[in-house]
C-alpha cells in the first residue's frame, strides 16, 4: 500500500525503539547510577556499609537487584505491548529520556518547563528584587524563557503556577525556592510523559528527589505538545531523541 513505510525506515524505526528500550533496561537495572542517593533507603545497613558492599563484584548486583524493588515497589510492571508502544510516541520517549538522561539534564528541562508555566507571575513581579530572586532560582536560561519566550509560544502553560507556589518562590531562599521549581518542571514533564508511560512517568518522578507535590491536573494533550516544543528549542540532544 501508498501509506506504507519503505522497508529501510521501517528497520531504522525498529533499531532506534530496540536503542532506546535498551538505553532504558540499562537505567532501571543499575540504580545506583540512575538514581540520586537520598531515594535509597539502605537499613538496616548504613550508607558507608552498603557504599563498602556495592564495590565488590559479589554483592554490587544483588544490591542493585533489592533496591530497584525498592524504587519500584511491586506493582511496576511494564507490559511486552507497553514496551513496544512507549519508544513510538513522542511522550513516550520524553519517558525514557527521564529516565536515561543524566540528572542534571533533567533537572534542567523541568526548570525550563516550570520558567514556561511560571511567566505570568514573573511579568507580573513589578519589583526588581524579586525578578532577581526568581533569575537566581530558575538559572539564566529558564529565566530567559520565562520573560521572553513563553509570553508568545508557551502561553498555555501558564494555569499550572499558582499565586501560592510563587509566594513561596518569593519568599524561600533562593536554593529551597530552586527545589520547588524543579518540583513544578519535573510533575508538568511527568504530566507530559504519562501519555507514553504512567508507569514509566510515576517512575521518573521518584527519581527527582523535588518531584514532589500536587500532581498535574487537566493535562492536555495540547499541553503535552507546548512542553515537547519547548524541549525541542532549548534541548537540542532531546529533540534528536524525541523527533
Amino acid at each position: 500500500m501508498a501509506d506504507r513505510l519503505p522497508t529501510s525506515d521501517v528497520a531504522g524505526e525498529q533499531g532506534a525503539s530496540l536503542e532506546a528500550l535498551a538505553r532504558l533496561a540499562t537505567a532501571l537495572s543499575r540504580p545506583f547510577s540512575t538514581f540520586p542517593e537520598s531515594r535509597f533507603n539502605p537499613s538496616p545497613l548504613s550508607r558507608k556499609q552498603v557504599e563498602a558492599l556495592s564495590g565488590h563484584p559479589s554483592f554490587r548486583e544483588p544490591l542493585e537487584r533489592f533496591f530497584c524493588a525498592q524504587l519500584t515497589g511491586k506493582r511496576f510492571t511494564i507490559s511486552r505491548k507497553q514496551a513496544t508502544r512507549m519508544p513510538r510516541s513522542r511522550a513516550g520517549r520524553l519517558a525514557i529520556l527521564m529516565m536515561t538522561e543524566p540528572l542534571g539534564e533533567v533537572e534542567r528541562a523541568a526548570l525550563l518547563v516550570a520558567g514556561a508555566a511560571l511567566h505570568r507571575r514573573v511579568l507580573d513581579s513589578a519589583s526588581k528584587s524579586q525578578r532577581e530572586h526568581l533569575r537566581g532560582a530558575l538559572g539564566s536560561e529558564a529565566f530567559h524563557v520565562a520573560t521572553l519566550e513563553a509570553p508568545m509560544l508557551y502561553p498555555a502553560l501558564a494555569g499550572y503556577a499558582s499565586e501560592r507556589l510563587c509566594q513561596s518562590v518569593l519568599s524561600e531562599p533562593q536554593d529551597a525556592a530552586r527545589i520547588r521549581l524543579v518540583g513544578l518542571g519535573a510533575r508538568l514533564l511527568a504530566a507530559a510523559a504519562s501519555y507514553g508511560s504512567r508507569t514509566l512517568a510515576k517512575l521518573a518522578l521518584k527519581r527527582l528527589s523535588a518531584g514532589t507535590g500536587p500532581s498535574v491536573k487537566s493535562f492536555s494533550r495540547h499541553d503535552l505538545q507546548t512542553v515537547i516544543r519547548l524541549l525541542q528549542r532549548r534541548m537540542s540532544p532531546w529533540a534528536a531523541f524525541i523527533g
